[in-house]
């Protein structure tokens, strides 16, 4: 009995190991080929770039400016439109259906307002041919203008760049098996703090992504860009000031491990086990020995009276 307890403890502590073993390499596989990633940013920015994509992109502006631009620069520039461009009437109601691949650039003005400029109509019909401008009051009438698009935040830094990145905050969320079983969820896997003057990018697989998102007024200057992209091959593109390539920021295994709560249960059954396997066989090893003894006890026939 005592050889046989023993060799289920002996058996059962040598699986253990290859059990963790073939659950952690699932586990990792799952993180390679079963999930899905979206990032999520928040930025205040004085500029970005705006590329529609299909659905309704629908703008209203209640109280908008067009500038249109001149042959040539005027001597006397207009109080809203500069020197490069002349009004067109005055403010009115404009409604934006914007067309997919038409790019336009929104830039912050230093009283509060918006300016928005066309730079590719795309197959927009009556696209306006100049730059849109807003008060910072009627700005504020407007609300939130949404968009379905691909999206630069900030500029390249350079001397005399005015609208460029003030600050902001992105998140990368993690979606599939690695992160529940029974539910539909995303997991934050890794986030992170934007600098002044980077300019960022959401890309999949190398190209721009397609996002969600709203811009709104901010308070202390430039305006708030909130946008996710849909879940896929996703990384976070980085330029920063005098470097050749951006950079790429993608979690790895680790990030998708240390944020996982499927590990973290995983990691607390295998704990409980371990335990077990030091308890349980060692109470069947006394066990057996106890019943050896007793049987080593018992007199024999020949001693009974």
């Amino acid at each position: 009995m005592r050889f046989l307890a023993h060799g289920r403890t002996y058996l059962y502590r040598r699986s253990l190991p290859f059990f963790v073993l073939i659950v952690v390499t699932l586990f990792l596989s799952l993180i390679i080929f079963g999930s899905s990633r979206s990032f999520l940013v928040e930025a205040r920015t004085g500029g970005m770039q705006i590329s529609f994509s299909e659905g309704q992109n629908i703008w209203r502006l209640p109280n908008a400016l067009l500038c249109e631009p001149l042959d040539a620069p005027s001597l006397i520039p207009d109080a809203t439109c500069g020197q490069a461009s002349s009004p067109k009437g005055s403010a009115r109601e404009w409604i934006l259906n914007w067309s997919e691949n038409t790019v336009v650039n929104l830039y912050s003005r230093d009283d509060g307002g918006l300016e928005i400029a066309i730079v590719e109509p795309g197959g927009m019909a009556n696209a306006p041919n100049g730059v849109l401008i807003m008060s910072r009051a009627a700005w504020r009438d407007t609300g939130a203008l949404t968009f379905r698009a691909s999206v630069i935040v900030g500029q390249d830094m350079q001397v005399g760049t005015a609208n460029f990145l003030h600050d902001g905050r992105w998140e990368a969320r993690e979606a599939g098996v690695v992160t529940s079983f029974f539910r539909s969820l995303t997991e934050v896997v890794k986030s992170g703090e934007l600098s002044t003057g980077s300019k960022v990018a959401i890309v999949a697989d190398g190209t721009p992504a397609k996002v969600y998102g709203h811009v709104i007024p901010a308070e202390q200057g430039g305006f708030a860009v909130t946008m996710i992209s849909e879940l896929g091959n996703t990384a976070l593109s980085v330029r920063h000031f005098g470097l050749d390539q951006p950079v790429l920021i993608e979690p790895d295994w680790v990030d998708v491990a240390i944020s996982s709560p499927l590990l973290l249960a995983m990691a607390v059954i295998f704990s409980v086990l371990a335990s077990i396997s030091q308890i349980i066989p060692g109470s069947a090893g006394s066990a057996a020995k106890s019943r050896g003894s007793k049987t080593d006890e018992q007199p024999t026939d020949a001693e009974n009276p």
